[in-house]
């Protein structure tokens, strides 16, 4: 499970009602590519072996939403900076 949080794949956070800013993202920002940890898991080894320019477009997609839900995920934190993607 750690690199699907490290890929973006599972965000982990929490909320508490009771502080001032009550969401908490408690993992850093993605560290591997979504297709290395897709690579890593077997079920999904049809859309990684392919090296078709449509498997490309679908991984790019798929990675380009991760990194668009870290960063609304952290804008919930209050945190306000698209250069924290490095992926």
């Amino acid at each position: 499970m750690m690199d699907a949080v490290n890929s973006g794949q599972w965000l982990l956070y929490r909320n508490d009602p009771r502080k001032l800013n009550p969401f908490q993202l408690d993992n850093n920002a993605p560290s591997i590519k979504i297709e290395a940890y897709l690579k890593m898991q077997k079920r999904f080894k049809n859309l990684t072996s392919k090296n078709s320019r449509k498997s490309k477009i679908e991984l790019e997609k798929l990675q380009n939403n991760i990194n668009n839900k870290y960063l609304e995920y952290t804008s919930y934190t209050g945190i306000e900076n698209e250069d924290i993607l490095n992926v």
